[in-house]
Formats: C-alpha cells, structure tokens, sequence
C-alpha cells in the first residue's frame, strides 16, 4: 500500500493499481478482501481473461 497525493492506494499481482481510498484502513481492508477474493478463485487470473479477449476481438 502507498499514500499519493492525499489518497491511500495499493497493486494488485496484475500490475493494476487500486484507489484512492480516503483512510488508510479502508484501502487495507480492501486489499485484504482483493487478496481473499484471489485466492479463493473468484477472480479469474490475467492468463484465463487473455484467450477470451483475443477470440472476442476475432469475432467482432
């Protein structure tokens, strides 16, 4: 997590960075749900959305 510019914000694995956030317990705690969100498979992983997006580009 990192403060910039009055707001709190955080990196996802993707690279993807998420805020601002006002508090910095509020980013904390959205990290903490991102991070259990992740590894409980909910989120589908850069590699799963990649094949996706190319074949939807080959289709329309």
């Amino acid at each position: 997590m990192f403060q910039d510019n009055g707001g709190w914000f955080f990196k996802t694995r993707e690279g993807e960075t998420v805020g601002p956030f006002q508090e910095e317990l509020e980013a904390s705690t959205q990290l903490e749900v991102y991070i259990r969100l992740v590894n409980s498979g909910l989120l589908p992983c850069e590699e799963t959305l990649r094949p996706v997006v190319l074949e939807k580009k080959r289709v329309g």
